[in-house]
C-alpha cells in the first residue's frame, strides 16, 4: 500500500494542509509576540522615567528628610536617660497601683 501513488498523493496533501495550518498558527504567535514586546518596551520606558523622578525627588538620608526633627526626638526618647526615667517612673506607678488595689481588696473583704 505504501507504494501506491494515490496514497502518497493523499499523504502529501494532508501534510501540505497541516503545514499551512501550522504556518498560520506561527504567524499569529509571532504577531502576538511582537505586540507584547512593543508593549513591554513602552512599559519599561515609563518605569525608567518614574524611577528617575523618584530618585530625584525623594530624600536618601535622614539629613534631607522632612521629618528629621521627629526622628531625632524619637531617637533621643528611646536611647537617652529620659527613656530610662520614664520606664522607672511607670514601673513604680504600676507597682503602687497594684499595692493600693490589693490593700483595698484586703480591707473590704477580709475585715
Amino acid at each position: 500500500m505504501t507504494n501506491s501513488n494515490d496514497y502518497r498523493l493523499y499523504l502529501e496533501q494532508r501534510f501540505a494542509d497541516l503545514t499551512t495550518l501550522m504556518n498560520a498558527r506561527f504567524n499569529v504567535v509571532d504577531t502576538d509576540n511582537k505586540e507584547t514586546n512593543e508593549h513591554l518596551k513602552r512599559i519599561n520606558g515609563k518605569v525608567a522615567e518614574h524611577t528617575k523622578i523618584i530618585a530625584e525627588n525623594l530624600p536618601h538620608t535622614v539629613i534631607h528628610c522632612t521629618q528629621a526633627k521627629a526622628i531625632d526626638e524619637l531617637h533621643d526618647n528611646m536611647i537617652t536617660e529620659k527613656a530610662v526615667k520614664k520606664f522607672v517612673i511607670t514601673a513604680v506607678g504600676i507597682i503602687c497601683a497594684l499595692i493600693t488595689i490589693l490593700w483595698t481588696i484586703n480591707e473590704i473583704f477580709f475585715k
